[in-house]
């Protein structure tokens, strides 16, 4: 294999895995308007899932700590 193939197969790799992290959850602060009329109000260490196909949104409150929340909005 040449360097250049080796190169366009790490590249591609990458990239798929790129993709597939950007459908997790993120860091949000802020607040987000709900359709239904509610606001949540976030921190810098608060997660927001957002899915597809009419499901939850989950909100996890300090995610990345021991004393971390769920909170699901219908």
């Amino acid at each position: 294999m040449t360097p250049k193939t080796i190169r366009i197969i790490l590249l591609s790799f990458l990239f798929t895995a790129a993709a597939t992290a950007v459908h997790s959850a993120s860091l949000v602060q802020g607040r987000i308007y709900l359709k239904d009329g509610r606001v949540i109000e976030c921190e810098e260490k608060d997660r927001l899932k957002i899915p597809k196909h009419k499901k939850d949104v989950k909100l996890f409150r300090r995610a990345y700590y021991k004393d971390k929340s769920k909170e699901v909005y219908a």
